[in-house]
């Protein structure tokens, strides 16, 4: 399993202006990913988003089974230890046993 944090409102780091902005704080938004297969990448499970919001407005009334895939929210779209504790058992276990 990894993890990565997808920053998908991130500003350029590079300009083709010569003067550089001012003041400009980077944004913080953010959603993380979490992706397993095994060792050869021929199988893989669901993936597993985080973000910050219960019910994302993109979702537009479906849920993430519906769209294919896991998701979890917590205030700051982290895996936390409580998360992988509860993703642990449910995902994996089940496609250990199945294997």
């Amino acid at each position: 399993m990894d993890e990565t944090g997808l920053c998908y409102t991130v500003a350029p780091s590079r300009s083709i202006c010569r003067g550089g902005a001012r003041g400009v704080k980077k944004t913080k938004t953010r959603i993380t990913v979490a992706l397993t297969s095994n060792a050869d990448g021929s199988d893989a499970l669901t993936p597993l988003f985080l973000g910050r919001a219960e019910q994302p407005f993109c979702f537009k009334k479906r849920t993430a089974a519906q769209l294919g895939f896991k998701y979890k929210a917590n205030q700051k779209a982290w895996m936390t230890g409580y998360i992988f504790r509860e993703w642990l058992p449910g995902i994996w276990t089940p496609y250990i046993v199945a294997r």
